[in-house]
């Protein structure tokens, strides 16, 4: 190869690499059938309206009932249909409900953190069932209730063909030591880095000035920000309008690569999105490729937002 054929081929390389400050990930808890479903689709439509993906984690029971056959599923399966390069639907537990408590030093409760690896597993098994069967799609993506798991969990998740899992970084650090991104047994962990609730006893929030001032920090410094919400939280207008005004304040920056879950993991995983020193390094596949992201930044306007090298 020629001096000029190899110059000629690492600017074409380099012209195909996208830098972006920051990567941004939204994940929403607990939607199920018959709980404040119209806040739900509020939530929901704010989103697609801001054209940000979300990573919705969906409960496969209610009372111990699959939520196969609902009205709530037929909703489900026609947004990711009509948006669908705006939806990821992950598991979220099984039964969440608190099968025990005192789980690690903070005595926190779990619903799957110490049961035994077969039970972990048939609940992960029957949990994707339902999922697979009821939204037409199977979850990659487990999100345990309470944030809490241990490294059985991993283990059946891993066995169970689940390579994703996404709780808090608050739990990561004190069970793995760990807060960023980080894979186990072949599991990559995702944990959340910020919430809107302050104190769930009261369901106080953040100021949002705080919350504000935590995004500009992991902006500052080229970071992952994955925010934790609960659609059913935003009870009031004042609340419904402080998430709108957060998202437009998020909008509002230049050079954010917006992600669910599942694409982050899909592309980090291949090494096609890259953390360096002054941010994230993205490298787009063809657009044959069903992971590759194919408008990154805020969706619709990557081309403003991305800076390409």
């Amino acid at each position: 190869m020629s001096q000029s054929e190899r110059t000629t081929r690492e600017e074409d390389e380099n012209a195909a690499e996208e830098r972006y400050r920051a990567v941004v990930i939204f994940r929403n808890d607990d939607p199920e059938p018959g709980h404040r479903d119209e806040l739900r689709r509020a939530v929901s439509e704010l989103f697609i309206e801001h054209e940000i993906p979300i990573t919705d984690a969906v409960i496969p029971t209610q009372d111990g009932e699959s939520i196969e056959e609902t009205e709530f599923c037929r909703e489900l399966r026609q947004r990711r249909n009509e948006h669908p390069e705006l939806v990821e639907y992950a598991l979220h537990g099984y039964r969440h409900e608190p099968r025990a408590s005192g789980f690690g030093r903070g005595g926190q409760t779990t619903e799957f953190a110490g049961l035994p690896y077969d039970e972990q597993r048939v609940r992960i098994a029957e949990g994707t069932r339902i999922l697979a069967e009821s939204l037409e799609s199977a979850p990659r993506t487990f999100v345990p209730p309470y944030a809490t798991y241990d490294e059985t969990t991993v283990r059946a998740l891993s066995d169970s063909g689940i390579d994703v899992i996404s709780g808090s970084d608050w739990f990561t650090r004190g069970y793995f030591g760990e807060t960023g991104v980080f894979e186990t047994d072949g599991v990559l962990h995702v944990p959340t880095t910020h919430g809107f609730v302050r104190d769930w006893e009261t369901i106080e929030f953040h100021d949002e000035r705080d919350l504000r001032a935590r995004f500009d920090d992991s902006y500052g410094s080229g970071g992952l920000y994955v925010q934790l919400l609960h659609y059913w939280t935003f009870n009031t207008k004042e609340r419904f309008e402080q998430l709108r005004s957060f998202l437009e304040y998020i909008i509002g920056h230049d050079d954010l690569l917006y992600a669910t879950v599942g694409e982050f993991s899909t592309l980090y995983r291949s090494g096609r999105l890259e953390r360096v020193a002054d941010g994230w390094l993205y490298r787009p596949s063809d657009e044959t490729d069903p992971s590759s992201i194919t408008s990154e930044g805020r969706r619709g306007e990557s081309k403003k937002n991305g800076n390409k090298n």
